[in-house]
């Protein structure tokens, strides 16, 4: 007993001796180091709770939890589909259209853009866009030959969403892209153009994941002014167009990450920016892939042929005077 008691005595008086006096509230607090350390996850990064432990979620990790199943804004070729990525999320787009054949001679006109997209809010998608384009013509009746690769436009795309497919019976997306250009869209001569165009996008999941279905409405008017040329008595022309369509378009999973589907476009062209005077019509029918190559890029491919059509004032099942017989689409969207 009394051994214990000079114990608690030698205690009391070693205890002041080896702290340090220190007022109240400001006291020294050891920081010792984990006995095992936390490991990041595989981003290699990780954060801090106030509970110690680390860990991260990734916006890649954010990304895929965005959308229950497939995203459709760029499933279906040229018909544009109703989603809207989360805020924050990035894009990054190459698309490349094709237009080749006219009724005589031979055409080819290439259109390369690039856009950057992202969404600054829910349902609502900007894209800052820049254009180039390639000519390659030659004796076709109407068009001066010219093989010439140019910058052509820039451009702004507006999206807004109006119904979420994945809470209402079908999505429905609002679009309007107007494009500022310096060359006409069909000979590549030196122009001034601008046009908008329209867009009401509806889509609905008709089998989860696996079949998915599209609605387009287009409408775009454009007005361009040519440089005076000789034609023209040195006298600036403009030319005031519209283009109205309705395109339908389905794609079904045919192996995880691939789909396979097809679209039908049907095109009207009118001279005047509101459809004054009918000047053509044109069918367009065609295949579209849809490939998922990773968590962050996806490939698309779409072609169409016009299977029918008829321009006013000509003879001929076909309008090749204001469309061309073939269009293909070749995208890559990157994703970050």
């Amino acid at each position: 007993m009394r051994l214990w008691v000079v114990i608690g005595v030698i205690a009391c008086i070693a205890a002041p001796a080896a702290g340090k006096d220190e007022p109240f509230g400001q006291e020294t607090v050891e920081a010792r180091p984990w006995r095992k350390a936390p490991k990041p996850d595989a981003t290699g990064r990780h954060h801090t709770h106030k509970h110690g432990h680390k860990h991260d979620h990734s916006r890649s990790h954010e990304r895929s939890h965005a959308h229950h199943g497939v995203e459709t804004e760029h499933l279906f070729g040229f018909t544009r589909g109703s989603d809207i990525d989360t805020p924050g999320v990035r894009h990054f787009i190459a698309d490349m259209t094709g237009r080749f054949t006219k009724r005589t001679g031979a055409y080819t006109a290439l259109s390369q853009h690039f856009e950057y997209a992202f969404t600054p809010w829910r349902d609502f998608h900007v894209g800052l866009g820049a254009s180039f384009a390639r000519h390659s013509i030659s004796g076709v009746d109407g068009l001066e030959d010219r093989r010439q690769t140019a910058f052509d436009a820039l451009s702004v795309e507006l999206r807004q969403r109006l119904l979420d497919r994945t809470q209402a019976p079908f999505g429905l997306t609002l679009m309007a892209e107007p494009h500022w250009g310096r060359l006409d869209e069909v000979d590549g001569a030196r122009a001034r153009k601008f046009a908008v165009e329209f867009t009401i996008a509806a889509d609905k999941e008709l089998i989860k994941d696996r079949l998915y279905a599209a609605l387009n409405l287009i409408y775009e008017p454009e007005w361009v002014r040519l440089r005076p040329t000789a034609e023209s008595e040195g006298v600036s022309v403009t030319e005031r167009e519209s283009t109205i369509g309705i395109s339908l378009a389905g794609m079904a999973q045919v192996v995880p990450s691939v789909f396979v589907g097809g679209e039908v476009r049907y095109l009207r062209a009118y001279e005047g920016a509101g459809l004054i005077t009918f000047a053509g019509q044109a069918l367009f029918v065609g295949p579209t892939v849809f490939v998922t190559v990773n968590d962050r890029l996806t490939l698309v491919a779409a072609y169409s042929a016009q299977v029918a059509g008829r321009a006013e004032g000509t003879v001929g099942p076909l309008d090749l005077d204001n469309f061309e017989r073939h269009r293909a689409k070749v995208k890559a969207v990157v994703t970050f």
